[in-house]
């Protein structure tokens, strides 16, 4: 007892899931309007990981000079995501997504070194690694690695970058007043 209020152990389990929005729609227009970088990262990943369910792992990749960083992800077969770092400089799917601000799509058997550890990484030595930009005014500063089975469709990956691009801008903005 502390003063007149009981006090009792509580068990604590695993984070609690972000979810925002019953459908795509709904869900994107929620990262849009996020309050802070986390949660668009959060919910951008719980969106992916909710509606597209080809989408068997991802990761968000923070751009940061020479090097990608992986931020968050996930991966249905369940346990977490090792930390990865991609360099920009060597050939690969990351380095030109970036370069051209546009999603890249390759089968594992015509991926370079680089990209098959990143595959990898998400829990595959088959099927395509795909890279989706999230740009600010054009700018791609981060990307979203998926890993999924041969040519299943991740079409709603892009509608989810641009909801995080225009909610990372808006947050820019913001802070800048």
């Amino acid at each position: 007892m502390l003063g007149r209020i009981a006090i009792r152990k509580v068990a604590v389990g695993s984070a609690p899931r972000v979810m925002a929005g019953a459908t795509l729609g709904e869900a994107t227009r929620a990262i849009r309007c996020s309050t802070d970088r986390d949660r668009v990262a959060d919910l951008a990943v719980d969106t992916l990981e909710r509606f597209a369910p080809a989408c068997e792992a991802a990761i968000l990749l923070v751009v940061r000079g020479a090097t990608a960083i992986g931020w968050k992800g996930f991966q249905r077969a369940g346990g977490g995501l090792p930390e990865i770092a991609v360099p920009m400089d060597d050939a690969g799917l990351v380095p030109r997504a970036v370069e051209l601000n546009v999603s890249l799509r390759r089968p594992s058997t015509e991926l370079d070194p680089i990209d098959r550890l990143l595959l990898a990484s998400l829990g595959r030595s088959d099927g395509d690694l795909v890279i989706v930009p999230i740009a600010i005014a054009d700018q791609v500063m981060c990307v979203i690695a998926i890993a999924t089975a041969d040519d299943a469709p991740v079409a709603c990956a892009e509608s989810i970058a641009a909801a995080a691009g225009a909610a990372f801008a808006r947050l820019m903005r913001d802070a800048s007043r």
